[in-house]
C-alpha cells in the first residue's frame, strides 16, 4: 500500500508542476493562461527578467522527471526552493490559497521521506 501511495503522490506532484509550468509559459508567451494566476506574484517574476522563465523551465523539467519516475530525488531537490517560494508567496500575498502551498509542502515532504535513502548522505557528518 505504501508503494502505491508514493506512486500516486509522485504523479500528483508531477502533474501539478507540469500544468503550472505550461500555464506559466503561456503567460510568458503573451497568451491567456488556462488556470488562474496570482497577477501580483506573476508580474513581479516576469519583471525580474530571467527569473520567471528559469522557474517555469525548472518546474517543467522536475515535473516531467516526477511523472516518468526518473531521478525523483533530483526532481525533489529542484522543486524544494520552488515549493518554499510558493508557500511564502501565499502566506504573504494570497492568504485564501495558503492551503495550496501547504499541500505542495506536504507532498514534497512525503516524497522526501519515501526517498530518504537518497538524501541521507547529505546529512552525514564527517568525510
Amino acid at each position: 500500500m505504501y508503494e502505491i501511495s508514493v506512486h500516486i503522490v509522485r504523479l500528483l506532484l508531477g502533474l501539478v508542476f507540469v500544468a503550472g509550468a505550461v500555464n506559466g509559459l503561456f503567460v510568458l508567451a503573451g497568451k491567456r493562461p488556462f488556470m488562474p494566476v496570482n497577477a501580483r506574484a506573476t508580474g513581479d517574476l516576469v519583471n525580474a527578467g530571467y527569473l520567471y522563465p528559469l522557474v517555469k523551465v525548472t518546474e517543467l523539467a522536475a515535473g516531467l522527471l516526477l511523472l516518468t519516475g526518473l531521478y525523483v530525488p533530483v526532481a525533489l531537490l529542484l522543486l524544494a526552493p520552488v515549493v518554499l517560494c510558493i508557500l511564502l508567496a501565499h502566506m504573504l500575498h494570497d492568504k485564501p490559497l495558503i492551503w495550496a502551498g501547504l499541500l505542495l509542502l506536504a507532498l514534497e515532504l512525503y516524497l522526501g521521506g519515501a526517498y530518504w535513502t537518497a538524501f541521507a548522505p547529505l546529512f552525514e557528518t564527517g568525510l
